[in-house]
């Protein structure tokens, strides 16, 4: 029945139970039956009225629960919230008042309010009083959480004075401490899980970070963790970035609108365990079940997990716990000046000098030089040397850095475009370099020619100066240049060169930039895959890797792949290649090791060798590059003096091209025959122009010498007519060979 005073009409219980009758002289009476009091989402409900416009509360809360607890007679149901969300809110307390919407504000769905900072549960019950008077509400709460919350409008001087006299001595509050980009124990493009996975599981990291507390230092790691994680498989996950800032100014996490449900997490973690899943999605598999076990603590799992213990590698990437604990007590003045409490000023921290691991360093690494003896350019394995310092401050001089310097006149203006990327690299790796770092390179004895090499010394300069940095010594050598943005490009005649490394000794680990792919594969169609036994050629498409690689400890996939390759090579190395690599043993091995590391060219490239489905022709930009090779020593028809050459040394040059271009007709595809053909057609001008000058008619000599300069301007026309063709089809107009012939025999 509704009071006097009530505007609508207030409809039974939704149980449907008879209500006990109100009389105003028995305050307290049991009811009959037990009466339905409605549990609330996670917002704190406060009903301050009866009316409910014919809405019932049974349709909106999807879970109640009956009072069997003698209570204050009342006749209504409690079926309608007039005032609901009361909340802890830094900013204000309030109430507000809404009708009811099914699920707007109960969080059914587990949505919280936005201003809600401790959500809490509680149960409603009205109390209602005899007819004719208005009636109350009181919140009863669910859990010891429910707790009461006040709000201060506004401050007087006493009241703030008792504040501060109250609390001069407050605990300093755990810090939060921001996850580092890495180390990282998994490669994000390594993991088994498409990129709408890994956006929902950063996601829902995001979500259970920003639901889990944030008060001990504990929390606060756990916190870090999550971020940390969500950037690292996802780095586009703008929430979890917010949720960092927010934690390092000191604010407490903003409770999420949504929510994916945690079990999707833990399927993914189940399959992340997995053997199939590799060793990146089991490194990921520890750190993901070390947070989920902490945000996610209802889980069946979560309980073994944590007593289990941190199985997840975050040494380096997130700090430990005891980094995110309070270290001292702040004490707050007592005395205050012109009504405002005083501050102390904050301390500066003592800026860190940063030092260097290594001051002196050397590495080999392949260089066309000229050859006093030989009167030539050769390729040999150079010591190139560096040594690295910081230079003292000096006054109205900006020293900047880190700097690089060549050893020789005009080397530094000539190699600072590659150079100066190097710097860039570094400072991105470091994030902060100390001033004045400077690197200061030479190669002994010997200038460094920049003709044939161009900018290739920067890949070393940059492995060198890194190793100064991180206190390690390189593992391997490089032959590359650091183009744009750190990417590593091939370095000039870089076939040429890699034809002549073949006639080193070998024993070198080698890293050669990504593009040199199609390079090596053509060395295995020449029958020179006794090029990769001989030396191990990795593959790295920027400065970034190449450091990985060749100084940096390595991924355990990478390190257990090289350490795969060594035992091939050392069981290898004494028997017949063909034999060897085309062993089913072999075989099986070597793809083992291209499985665990894809850059790894020397088994890749060997295995394609023992394969019996080797590619039998060059293309067509290496067979250019090789006819023209072949023609080279010819050019000494367009030299100074072409006169001067005898039959006899002009022969021998002949036959050494001819022999080179007949071992190359079998590699060589149908419709790329006409290059060949044109090689060819110059050994045969030239045999000519040997025949003529070898001729001698006293009767007629003045005819002799104009056949003999026909013949030999017949023969350098050809010669460079085929020479600009070769060089077309090679696509390398900006270093077709000029000048002095490289030699590298």
């Amino acid at each position: 029945m509704a009071a006097g005073d009530e505007q609508g009409i207030v409809a039974f219980p939704p149980n449907l139970e008879g209500a006990p009758e109100t009389r105003s002289l028995d305050i307290v009476q049991p009811p009959a039956d037990p009466q339905v009091v409605a549990k609330g989402g996670r917002a704190l409900v406060v009903d301050l009225g009866a009316n409910h416009h014919r809405v019932e509360l049974g349709r909106g809360h999807s879970f109640q629960i009956h009072a069997h607890q003698p209570g204050e007679a009342g006749a209504a149901g409690f079926n309608h919230s007039q005032i609901s969300k009361v909340v802890n809110d830094a900013a204000n307390i309030g109430v507000e008042k809404h009708h009811f919407l099914a699920g707007a504000d109960l969080e059914v769905l587990g949505q919280r309010h936005s201003k809600t900072k401790h959500p809490t549960a509680a149960c409603q019950s009205r109390i209602h009083g005899a007819a004719g008077k208005k009636h109350s509400s009181r919140v009863i709460p669910s859990r010891p959480l429910a707790y009461p919350v006040f709000t201060m409008v506004a401050m007087t001087p006493v009241s703030r004075t008792l504040l501060l006299l109250c609390g001069a001595v407050l605990p300093l509050a755990a810090d939060f401490v921001p996850p580092a980009e890495g180390p990282l124990p998994f490669r994000r493009d390594k993991l088994p899980l498409d990129a709408d996975t890994l956006g929902m599981l950063s996601r829902q990291l995001g979500r259970l970070a920003a639901a889990s507390p944030a008060e001990s230092p504990d929390e606060l790691r756990t916190l870090a963790q999550a971020t940390a994680l969500a950037l690292a498989i996802h780095p586009d996950n703008q929430d979890a970035r917010k949720l960092i800032d927010q934690l390092r100014s000191g604010e407490k996490p903003t409770a999420p609108t949504q929510e994916i449900p945690p079990h999707r997490a833990w399927q993914v973690l189940g399959w992340l365990e997995q053997p199939e899943a590799g060793a990146d999605g089991q490194a990921l598999a520890a750190c993901l079940g070390d947070v989920l076990a902490k945000t996610d603590r209802q889980h069946p799992q979560a309980g073994p997990r944590r007593d289990a213990g941190e199985q997840g590698a975050w040494a380096d990437w997130v700090a430990d716990v005891a980094a995110f604990a309070p270290q001292e007590e702040k004490t707050e003045p007592l005395v205050e000046t012109d009504g405002e409490a005083s501050m102390e000023e904050e301390e500066k921290e003592p800026e860190a000098t940063a030092t260097l691991a290594l001051q002196d360093l050397e590495l080999e690494m392949p260089l066309w030089y000229h050859d006093n003896q030989r009167q030539q350019m050769v390729l040999g394995m150079v010591a190139t040397k560096m040594h690295a310092r910081i230079r003292a401050e000096e006054e109205g001089v900006d020293l900047g850095g880190p700097t690089f310097r060549v050893l020789g006149e005009g080397l530094t203006d000539r190699l600072s475009p590659s150079l100066r990327e190097v710097e860039n690299a570094l400072a991105h790796r470091h994030n902060a370099l100390p001033e004045g770092l400077q690197f200061t390179v030479n190669l002994g004895n010997l200038h460094y020619p920049v003709a044939p090499n161009g900018q290739a010394l920067s890949a070393t300069a940059a492995l060198l100066a890194e190793s100064a940095l991180s206190g390690k010594t390189p593992t391997a050598s490089v032959l590359a240049v650091v183009g744009d943005a750190g990417k590593l490009e091939l370095a000039p005649r870089f076939w040429q060169t890699l034809r002549a490394m073949s006639a080193l000794p070998g024993g070198t680990r080698l890293i050669l930039p990504d593009q040199a792919a199609d390079y090596l594969t053509a060395l295995v169609v020449l029958d020179d895959a006794a090029f990769f036994m001989k030396n191990e050629i990795l593959l790295a498409k920027n400065v970034e890797e190449l450091w990985d690689l060749a100084i940096a400890t390595p991924d355990p996939e990478v390190a257990d792949a090289l350490k795969r390759f060594a035992e091939i090579h050392k069981v290898g190395q004494d028997k017949p290649l063909g034999t060897f690599v085309a062993h089913p043993t072999t075989q099986q091995r070597l793809r083992e090791v291209v499985a665990l590391m894809p850059e790894h060219a020397s088994a890749r490239l060997l295995a394609l060798q023992g394969s019996g489905s080797r590619p039998r022709f060059l293309q067509r930009p290496i067979l250019a590059r090789e006819i023209r090779a072949a023609l080279e020593p010819l050019g000494h028809l367009n030299g100074p003096n072409p006169q001067a050459l005898k039959p006899k040394q002009l022969e021998a040059l002949r036959e050494k091209t001819r022999e080179k271009l007949d071992g190359l007709a079998r590699y060589i595809d149908i419709r790329d025959r006409e290059l060949h053909k044109a090689a060819v057609d110059v050994t045969d001008n030239v045999r000519t122009l040997i025949r003529m000058m070898s001729k001698k008619d006293p009767d007629f000599q003045f005819g002799q010498m104009e056949r003999q300069a026909a013949a030999l301007k017949n023969a350098q026309y050809s010669y460079t007519q085929a020479m600009q063709e070769l060089t077309a089809a090679a696509g390398d107009a900006e270093e077709a060979p000029r000048g002095p012939v490289l030699n590298g025999n």
